[in-house]
């Protein structure tokens, strides 16, 4: 279970190793923060500003306020002809403001991004003449597929610092680099329209059933959400 940080501030804070701190204030001022290798900084608030005098950052570490991907729509007995449900949106990224002095830095990645809107389900299949006396009164269209959710907006990220007389790589995995990930969600996938049901015709000694319904219509695609936006500055 992730460790909760609610102080505003930590003389030092150490994130081990493959571990998970979450920071439930909207502002902490840390004295000394290490970051272990694989190590999370998880930003739960939609804007959360940073304070670190003293940072230490390992390998394949990160900073994550990303956004939560919407729910795809449920499978459900529905009823035949009828329309598929809709995808849940993503929820926004939320936005992180720091100013850090960088000791040593192995590589750290900052993600705002929006949350994947859920696919849509997929329309139920029309019903089928049977009997000895097949009618299309009975045809139905097959159901319409549900719509995808939308995107979340990608967080802002602001990000001022200065290091111990090293330069800082942008956008890059190698030593001494940040990266920065504020895009919006991508829309969810829209539920394929159901099949028509069968045609019918009396035909002894079987039915034949030559001609389908009208197939429901597919459903439309969430909308991407908006990219965040970042500032950068390096600090003399």
């Amino acid at each position: 279970m992730a460790q909760e940080l609610t102080e505003r501030h930590y003389t030092k804070l150490v994130v081990p190793s493959k571990k998970t701190f979450r920071i439930l204030i909207d502002s902490v001022q840390l004295d000394t923060l290490v970051m272990e290798d694989n190590s999370k900084l998880r930003f739960d608030l939609p804007e959360t500003i940073l304070l670190a005098e003293n940072v230490f950052v390992g390998r394949n570490c990160l900073w994550d306020a990303s956004g939560a991907p919407g729910n795809n729509a449920e499978k459900s007995s529905v009823e035949v002809s009828k329309d598929g449900t809709g995808g849940g949106d993503g929820t926004n990224g939320n936005s992180i403001t720091s100013i850090v002095f960088l000791h040593s830095l192995g590589n750290l990645t900052i993600r705002t991004r929006g949350g994947k809107g859920g696919s849509g389900k997929n329309g139920a299949a029309g019903v089928s003449d049977r009997g000895p006396t097949p009618t299309t009164t009975d045809q139905k269209r097959g159901g319409d597929g549900g719509p995808g959710g939308n995107g979340g907006q990608g967080g802002n990220i602001t990000f001022y610092y200065a290091t111990a007389g090293f330069q800082v790589a942008f956008n890059d995995t190698r030593q001494n680099s940040v990266a920065f990930d504020f895009a919006g969600g991508t829309g969810g996938r829209g539920g394929q329209g159901g099949l028509g049901g069968d045609i019918g015709k009396t035909a002894m000694p079987k039915y034949e059933y030559p001609q389908k319904a009208q197939r429901g219509a597919s459903g439309p695609s969430g909308k991407d959400g908006n990219n965040g936006a970042l500032f950068l500055e390096r600090l003399k």
